[in-house]
């Protein structure tokens, strides 16, 4: 499992460099700024790979969340910016925040699973409690480096509040997502 995951997350690097670069040459330097910061977060994930035995899935989760973001800020449909467009009745954006928080709620599961106490093991509310709030922090600090994209770069396309209060919203649905499926399963 150590040589696939070592694979994954050299071609997760290698995806992300990809798309800074082409984000560097498209002058979008939103996720050029976005690209770094993924760099930065596939660093520290692969050196605390072994130490959190993180899972073949959750890294290919995580590959395919990068790239579905990276596509948002970089593909135009009808000139209207993939993040913008309108996928039945939600955008694409809350889309990639619903998603992104149920991959970071199942991340957050297998990382602490085996540290829980059993008082949090068998109480699928506490479990869920738990993780919903891993999650919806990590969802903070994310909204957190987009309003240092807002500061930094001037002109993006980051939203506004409502955006923001919006994107906090469904990150939340993707985490109660993820704890409804890990619960099932840890009764299964």
């Amino acid at each position: 499992m150590e040589n696939k995951n070592k694979t994954l997350f050299v071609f997760m690097i290698f995806i992300i460099i990809a798309f800074t670069i082409y984000s560097y040459f498209a002058k979008n330097s939103e996720f050029l700024y976005y690209g770094i910061v993924y760099i930065l977060i596939t660093l520290i994930a692969y050196y605390h790979q072994k130490r959190f035995k993180i899972p073949v899935y959750i890294i290919t989760l995580l590959i395919i969340l990068f790239i579905l973001h990276m596509l948002g800020g970089s593909v135009y449909l009808n000139e209207i910016r993939l993040y913008d467009y309108m996928i039945l009745i939600f955008r694409y954006d809350q889309i990639i925040h619903i998603f992104g928080s149920f991959v970071v709620t199942l991340s957050a599961y297998e990382i602490i699973k085996d540290n829980l106490s059993k008082e949090i093991k068998k109480n699928s509310f506490n479990l869920s409690l738990l993780l919903i709030l891993i999650s919806l922090g990590v969802g903070a600090i994310y909204e957190i480096i987009e309003f240092f994209a807002v500061i930094i770069l001037q002109h993006q396309g980051v939203g506004d509040y409502i955006n923001n209060a919006l994107d906090l919203i469904f990150n939340l649905f993707g985490a109660l997502i993820a704890s409804v499926i890990i619960n099932k399963k840890k009764k299964l």
